[in-house]
């Protein structure tokens, strides 16, 4: 359970608190987590993943190398019935404010692979656009490595989408799924004319080399408006993916929706939606 506003070690510096299910079938407190350098308005816990023996935890405050706001991510590895912190994943080049670490969905954990989001990244040096980059990470026997980093391009071309004007992408929320991923950009408005924050999802495949490659841009079935934030939250498994759309229109208005889309080979096709 994340507290991103745990107070113990700083003020916001944040922890996670651990569980564990005992055999009757209840849960019952185990610890909490806090590595010890973290200090004021870190955020530590602001995303979690877990998957087997690996947890992963974002801090997208913490300002690593003295770049502020820069973030970290940690990863425990659970060995003996308890969690050890097993490192610290901060990859090179990440500038103020890149937030790497992201909020709610802006870390994932695989098998042997983390992908974890840096909204605020910038492709221009303080451009300030917040294009947002995605990190993957994989874990041999040395320990884990930055593979690939996904970053900012045109849907045609590469990676993540470019963002003209002054509107940001803020692609933060990740989900790993063997060998495909998918990154919601709930700040991506570069469909819509004149619209702020209406969200898309960029669903990549992983090739015979190991590369993550861009497959599929979706954006809502709509209406697609400012502030619509389609793929605030993102989950992937198998051949369907789930998008979160915390304000698109449901049946108590404008009360949310998750739509559920489907892979047929390389094509990405939506299926439906729930709403409460």
């Amino acid at each position: 359970m994340a507290a991103s506003g745990d107070d113990t070690a700083a003020t916001n510096a944040g922890s996670v608190q651990l569980y564990q299910r005992k055999p009757w079938g209840h849960w019952s407190w185990l610890k909490a987590v806090a590595p010890a350098a973290l200090n004021k308005d870190d955020r530590f816990g602001a995303s979690v993943s877990l998957s087997d023996d690996y947890l992963v935890v974002g801090a997208p405050g913490h300002d690593a190398g003295g770049i502020v706001n820069s973030g970290a991510v940690w990863v425990y590895a659970r060995g003996n019935d308890d969690w050890q912190t097993a490192v610290r994943l901060s990859p090179t080049g990440l500038g103020a404010g890149d937030a790497f670490g992201g909020e709610l969905d802006g870390v994932d954990v695989d098998g042997s692979r983390i992908a974890a989001a840096a909204p605020g990244y910038d492709r221009a040096v303080s451009s300030g656009k917040d294009d947002g980059a995605v990190y993957l990470f994989e874990r041999d026997n040395s320990g884990w490595k930055q593979v690939q980093q996904l970053v900012a391009a045109d849907e045609v071309g590469k990676d993540l989408p470019s963002q003209s004007g002054s509107s940001h992408q803020l692609c933060g929320a990740v989900d790993l799924s063997g060998g495909r991923l998918v990154v919601g950009c709930s700040g991506d408005g570069q469909h819509v004319s004149g619209a702020l924050n209406v969200g898309s999802a960029y669903f990549y495949q992983r090739d015979a080399g190991g590369q993550f490659k861009f497959q599929a841009k979706v954006i809502s079935a709509g209406p697609n408006v400012t502030n619509l934030q389609f793929a605030r939250r993102v989950e992937i498994d198998g051949n369907r993916a789930l998008l979160h759309c915390p304000t698109c229109t449901g049946k108590q208005g404008r009360s949310g929706t998750a739509e559920l889309w489907i892979v047929d080979g390389a094509t990405w096709s939506r299926a439906g939606s729930l709403s409460p």
